[in-house]
């Protein structure tokens, strides 16, 4: 079936059941039942259903213009309901939902709502684009899979992707990514490797990181090229994910089995941009956002190092002064300065060649008060060996 420009103004619902033309002014009907005809919306074309869709045939809806649907769509066939290189719209002020026993395709979804949000009843994929033109999408516990061309597009703090539950993915090659902001999701990688084919989930569900509880908004980056990225992650949130949650005392939590323990990943908060930024990242996992510990090294998972591993002198140390390392074992590590405030104020790289070695710094400090020295190992994705306290006065 083909759909041209004109159309005829239907009033009776649509019982689609072999080929067939329709012309008429405008394309508009009341209903549409798709029991396994082809149908086919050509390139400038549109249809406006102002009821129900129903899919429940083994027919493709071939988008190559634009579907306006008011009601609701319910997918129960055997087919992903449509495919192309058009658009498919879900539009004015009714409660509307995607639903159905079979997963839904779209080329280009759109939400393009006056009132209310689009729902979320089954998991869907989009080829093109997600687009939010008015209102928002409630992923109300699915999935919504992106091609790895597509993007969300038009989100804002009045018109979002929300769901306590629910996530968006995309699986895509990034090769040396420089500021990408990922389909638009809003987490921002910056390396210099290739990451290879790389999964980025973002959700909304609270985590529990050291005892705090999280912005609702996590990220699960997974590259396959997963080791010495020495990346930099731009995590972007929205305010009314927040939770809560104190914005300038935001700092960056890793998980690297799915939630089930975290370590603090510190980080440089600017609230007034709502992003966190962290840099010298060694391998990407899930990765939220919370306010600081008290003390910022406290809790921390997975300290590999022994006792005694690295040494501090002097402690305390003036204002200024240099300060040395002494490490018991050789390896290329990544030593963080942190203040009282949750905050990495120095990030330096040095190796050392073991027993008896020692490494001078002097960091830039602005002020006396307690600080907070990690120190992890490069070549084993950021893994924390040593953790310790220092006063400068």
């Amino acid at each position: 079936m083909k759909w041209k420009t004109p159309f005829l103004y239907l009033a009776l619902p649509l019982l689609w059941t072999s080929p067939a033309s329709a012309q008429g002014p405008d394309g508009t009907v009341p209903l549409l039942t798709h029991n396994g005809a082809g149908i086919t919306i050509s390139n400038g074309a549109e249809m406006t259903v102002r009821g129900q869709v129903l899919n429940q045939g083994d027919g493709l809806m071939t988008v190559n213009g634009t579907v306006r649907i008011e009601d609701w769509l319910t997918n129960n066939g055997t087919s992903d309901f449509s495919t192309g290189a058009g658009s498919v719209i879900f539009f004015g002020p009714n409660f509307q939902s995607v639903g159905g026993s079979h997963l839904s395709n779209f080329p280009t979804l759109t939400v393009s709502k006056s009132t209310g949000t689009l729902l979320l009843d089954q998991d869907v994929s989009v080829e093109g684009n997600l687009v939010l033109d008015q209102g928002g999408l409630d992923l109300n516990g699915h999935l919504v899979t992106l091609s790895a061309t597509s993007s969300l597009q038009g989100e804002n703090d009045t018109k979002y992707v929300f769901g306590v539950t629910g996530k968006i993915a995309i699986s895509l090659p990034l090769n040396a990514p420089s500021n990408l902001n990922v389909a638009n999701l809003g987490a921002v990688i910056t390396s210099n490797a290739n990451l290879g084919t790389t999964t980025v989930i973002r959700s909304h569900e609270i985590q529990t990181a050291l005892g705090e509880e999280s912005i609702q908004r996590y990220y699960e980056i997974n590259p396959v090229n997963n080791s010495n990225l020495n990346a930099t992650l731009e995590f972007r949130y929205m305010t009314h994910e927040l939770n809560g949650q104190t914005e300038d005392k935001f700092v960056l939590y890793r998980s690297e089995n799915s939630g089930a323990t975290w370590e603090w990943g510190g980080g440089t908060v600017n609230p007034a941009t709502n992003i966190v930024l962290l840099s010298g990242i060694g391998s990407f996992s899930r990765w939220t956002v919370s306010n600081k510990d008290s003390n910022p090294i406290s809790g921390l998972e997975e300290v590999s190092g022994p006792s005694g591993f690295f040494s501090v002198y002097p402690n305390p140390a003036a204002l200024g002064q240099p300060i040395t390392l002494g490490l018991i074992q050789a390896g290329d590590y990544w030593l963080e300065v942190i203040d009282s405030q949750g905050k990495v104020v120095s990030l330096s790289e040095f190796s050392s060649s073991g027993p008896n070695d020692s490494h001078e710094f002097q960091p830039a400090l602005q002020s006396a008060g307690m600080y907070y020295l990690l120190l992890r190992d490069r070549s084993a994705g950021q893994r924390i060996y040593a953790a310790s306290s220092i006063l400068i006065h």
